[in-house]
């Protein structure tokens, strides 16, 4: 189940962030996860499509959150990155079902990872 608070905090930011976004130009759009001392953070990218063999496509990006990132506390998600990947993964499949930007996503290539991981 997801915590409210941290639900609307993402979908929040998550409002925000696409607000910016060339919509037009993304095939793709990566949630990318960070690991904090306290936190699992979120940052999310886009490019004009999902390469396979470089699913971050940095040399594509036409879109970035850069700093602005969404935190997920340890202590609310997991303190354990396999708890914190669900979590974010719950986020972003609610997110995708009544988010009130879901329109953007529903054409395009969606994945979710560790910067440092697995796509």
């Amino acid at each position: 189940m997801l915590n409210p608070e941290i639900s609307r905090s993402f979908n929040s930011w998550l409002d925000r962030i696409v607000a910016d976004c060339p919509t037009a130009q993304i095939g793709a759009y990566c949630f990318l996860l960070y690991e904090h001392e306290d936190s699992f953070a979120v940052q999310l990218v886009g490019s004009p499509q999902y390469v396979v063999g470089d699913p971050f496509a940095l040399r594509e990006q036409v879109f970035s959150s850069g700093e602005d990132l969404v935190e997920l506390p340890r202590s609310v998600v997991g303190a354990d990155w396999p708890e914190g990947l669900e979590a974010a993964k719950n986020l972003i499949r609610s997110y995708l079902q009544r988010g009130r930007e879901r329109a953007r996503f529903s054409r395009v290539v969606v994945a979710v990872g560790f910067v440092d991981g697995d796509i």
